[in-house]
């Protein structure tokens, strides 16, 4: 039997929070595998905000089917390369896994990977034959929009960190490439969009490691006006898939559905709203609202039939009220497939919170 973390019995004020597990494998029989293992007994337990990047096959995404006298569990915002789940144990609120099936996590999620784990000053107890620099300061996959600013460990005095196309072996900040100091715990990254690695050099240049993540930049946000559709900070009944073109997109959206960005920031207001989207069926729609998925509605985009689930069409709203910070709700009316969004107007940017 296979784990990563462990809950057996009644445990009130429990609260298992922004962890990143990885390489839990396939179950099998006789030999059951969890990302999350909640045993029989387990009660009165709060899991938010963890990401499970393990083996498709495992027995249970998360172990906490209707069985054993399980109840009261609190379950939200799992990020996991697979969803399966049990039924649900009685008195319970638990929300379906995120699936992300590549392990390519959204920029929120990535930065939950690198805040788990050893803390920079503890790195030492660690074996160095266990981690490459370039896997500790980028611990798993990222995507992330042009221009954006992402968290990253520090590589320690002496060295330098760069973002790079794969197979780099020169290193010069500029367009292709961005540098952050060892001592860093941050860094920018390129507006073009593509895919690349994070690289640690020593102080004269030389190749310490490569990371085995990718790092995925889709859009930009270097000026502030584009935001990607899977980067959402809440949601209801949506799944993100890989596009063929490369990026990815919100699917498998229902009547209902809905996708949440915080702290929206338009600076001076925005006059409109564009969104790029694919539907076969027409008589869709998209809302716009405040703060809430019922919250205040100023604005609605139509939407009609676009050729196929993946022949995408930009598609604008006027916003009457030209908000300037807000909490954005996106609400389906049977619209399916959003890929990315961007606002046309004044410039907006997107700084989201840490999660807690």
């Amino acid at each position: 039997m296979t784990r990563s973390i462990y809950t057996i019995g009644q445990m009130p004020g429990t609260v298992i929070n922004e962890n990143y597990v990885q390489g839990i494998p396939a179950g099998g029989f006789g030999s059951p595998t969890y990302g999350l293992h909640n045993d029989d007994g387990t009660a009165w337990i709060e899991e938010f905000d963890n990401v499970l990047d393990i083996d498709k096959n495992v027995t249970y995404t998360i172990n906490c089917e209707d069985f054993g006298i399980k109840r009261h569990h609190t379950i939200k915002n799992t990020y996991a390369t697979v969803n399966k789940m049990g039924k649900n144990p009685p008195d319970c609120d638990i929300d379906a896994p995120i699936v992300v099936a590549d392990a390519v996590w959204p920029q929120k999620q990535y930065e939950i990977c690198v805040r788990s784990g050893l803390q920079d000053e503890f790195r030492s107890i660690m074996p160095e034959n266990m981690m490459t620099d370039a896997d500790y300061v980028f611990p798993a996959s990222c995507a992330t929009s042009g221009g954006a600013t992402i968290a990253i460990r520090k590589a320690g005095s002496g060295k330098s960190v760069w973002i790079a196309p794969d197979d780099t072996t020169a290193f010069k900040a500029g367009t292709t490439m961005t540098k952050a100091s060892g001592t860093a715990d941050k860094i920018k990254t390129l507006k073009a969009s593509g895919e690349y690695r994070i690289y640690v050099t020593d102080a004269s240049g030389k190749i310490l490691s490569r990371s085995q993540h990718i790092l995925r930049i889709s859009g930009s946000t270097g000026d502030g006006t584009a935001v990607e559709a899977a980067a959402f900070d809440m949601q209801s009944g949506v799944e993100i898939e890989n596009l063929e073109e490369g990026g990815r997109d919100v699917g498998y959206i229902e009547n209902g559905d809905y996708i949440g960005f915080k702290d929206v920031d338009f600076k001076n207001g925005a006059e409109a709203m564009e969104f790029r989207l694919a539907t076969p069926y027409g008589g869709s729609s998209i809302e716009i609202r405040l703060d809430a998925p019922d919250g205040e509605r100023i604005g609605v985009a139509d939407v009609g039939e676009t050729g196929g689930w993946h022949e995408f069409k930009n598609i604008t709203t006027s916003l009457p009220r030209r908000p300037a910070s807000m909490t954005c709700i996106w609400s389906s009316r049977a619209a399916r497939a959003i890929c990315s969004t961007s606002y046309r107007g004044n410039s907006s940017s997107r700084q989201a919170p840490r999660s807690a």
